[in-house]
């Protein structure tokens, strides 16, 4: 990403000191945590490191604070600004999956820039875009800036580009005829976008899980990644929030939500 786009690196590690427990867990004696100072310039010392491994022909800048990681997230892009945020997230565990407290979708949630993250098995194949799968909703606000985002990326990479609009039908009771009418106009609509933002990739209107289709399809066409939106209405919990993670989670590939 930073050679495509000749972008400036901030690297962020953010410290939560805790105290150090010792013992059985019955009867644990806790120790409190090293002095601020010492853990500064330990994890700065790794985090110089780090970027000597990983980034070695480029200069990034380096900071370590010491907080709650969300905050500190939130504090560096308030400061320092950024057009994306890349880290990666676990999603492992039915407990962890939903717990909204979690890093990664406090991020996803209060970050006003794009955020690319993946679990680890997604992140392992890294960003080898040959193709990118734009999974476009049709009914939110930010649905045109999803697919010229999505279009931006697959030109920058030299990528084909597909589309996908997921309609999550209600039960199969529901008469033949609402059915197709429901689809024919979720397709008119895609229709549309792709009209109104020049962005004439090939598309797909299914049926479905959004989550489940949108994997098998990033499967089937071997996608490098998944541009989706987020939506503006981020403080009002909902449907969409639990697809996204949902589809994070899940997803053979990276995701960059916009």
């Amino acid at each position: 990403m930073l050679d495509r786009y000749s972008a400036q690196l901030l690297l962020v590690n953010a410290v939560n000191p805790a105290p150090l427990a010792v013992g059985p867990p019955e009867a644990p004696i806790f120790y409190p945590p090293p002095h601020q100072t010492e853990i500064y310039q330990q994890h700065l010392d790794h985090l110089h490191r780090f970027a000597a491994e990983h980034f070695p022909s480029r200069k990034p800048d380096l900071q370590v604070a010491v907080g709650d990681p969300p905050s500190v997230i939130e504090d560096t892009l308030r400061h320092h600004g950024a057009d994306l945020v890349m880290l990666p997230t676990h999603g492992h565990g039915v407990v962890r999956r939903l717990l909204l407290g979690s890093v990664t979708s406090k991020v996803l949630h209060d970050a006003d820039c794009a955020v690319w993250t993946a679990t680890h098995d997604a992140a392992r194949a890294g960003l080898r875009c040959h193709h990118v799968l734009c999974a476009a909703s049709v009914d939110q606000e930010d649905s045109a800036a999803v697919l010229r985002a999505a279009a931006s990326l697959a030109q920058t990479y030299g990528a084909e580009l597909r589309l996908l609009h997921a309609v999550d039908l209600p039960d199969a009771g529901l008469e033949y005829a609402y059915r197709e009418a429901i689809m024919a106009a979720a397709d008119h609509r895609l229709r549309e976008l792709r009209q109104e933002t020049g962005v004439h990739a090939p598309y797909d209107v299914v049926a479905g899980d959004p989550v489940e289709q949108t994997r098998l399809a990033a499967i089937q066409h071997g996608s490098g990644l998944i541009v989706t939106g987020r939506g503006r209405a981020r403080a009002r919990a909902g449907r969409l929030w639990s697809q996204l993670y949902s589809l994070i989670r899940e997803s053979p590939c990276p995701v960059l939500s916009v």
